[in-house]
């Protein structure tokens, strides 16, 4: 996390992408959904676009999982991400 704060800070560029494939090869279905909401916005706030990305995939793939979760939604809901 730090280092993706960082490479960002920073305009290291290839260094933020490579933090965000790590991130991303490291999540998989098992993985709780509000650890994903977690990286969702820290990738946000930090400009991990790929991350950003990867996270919203994982949770259109893994909808199941939360659909019933009203936290989740609600922390999603009205925001803009990318």
């Amino acid at each position: 996390a730090d280092l993706l704060m960082l490479s960002n800070k920073y305009g290291i560029i290839r260094l933020t992408n490579l933090c965000e494939q790590f991130v991303a090869s490291n999540l998989g279905p098992e993985d709780n959904p509000e650890i994903i909401v977690e990286i969702l916005k820290f990738a946000n706030q930090h400009n991990g676009n790929q991350l950003v990305k990867y996270c919203l995939h994982w949770l259109a793939i893994n909808h199941v999982t939360y659909e019933s979760k009203k936290e989740i939604l609600d922390t999603l809901s009205g925001k803009c991400y990318i």
